[in-house]
């Protein structure tokens, strides 16, 4: 039953949305190439955080990734297709297996550390 409502909303999210497809979307292309001084500075800042938001996740995914699934493919995907991919792993992850993170500590370490997310955070609001 979740796989059909996850096809649903992917398909309502291609086909159904409102609104110009984004190879019509002038906005879109602007924003995709860079094009930001032709735009509105609460849209640009809007996008920025679109890319703010996966990082996010893949942080909190990371470091507790101890279920059957892992969830890094997931994280990765999130970049290219947004929620649709946490939502999958979130009902699919399954049993915790593990009672340590699949991932090296080191780079669990490095992607927690203040001085990363604080890094992106200024180049999300810089950019």
């Amino acid at each position: 039953m979740y796989i059909i409502v996850w096809a649903m909303l992917v398909l309502y999210a291609l086909l159904l949305a409102p609104g110009a497809s984004a190879a019509d979307d002038l906005l879109f292309k602007k924003l995709i190439t860079g094009n930001f001084q032709q735009v509105d500075p609460l849209v640009v800042t809007a996008f920025s955080f679109l890319g703010l938001f996966p990082v996010l996740f893949m942080i909190m995914i990371c470091k507790k990734d101890t279920y059957k699934l892992p969830g890094w493919p997931f994280s990765l995907l999130s970049f290219a297709l947004g929620a649709f991919s946490l939502l999958f792993y979130s009902h699919w992850k399954g049993q915790k297996v593990r009672t340590r993170s699949r991932i090296p500590l080191r780079f669990i370490a490095i992607i927690s550390s203040r001085l990363w997310i604080g890094l992106y955070l200024a180049l999300t609001i810089a950019g």
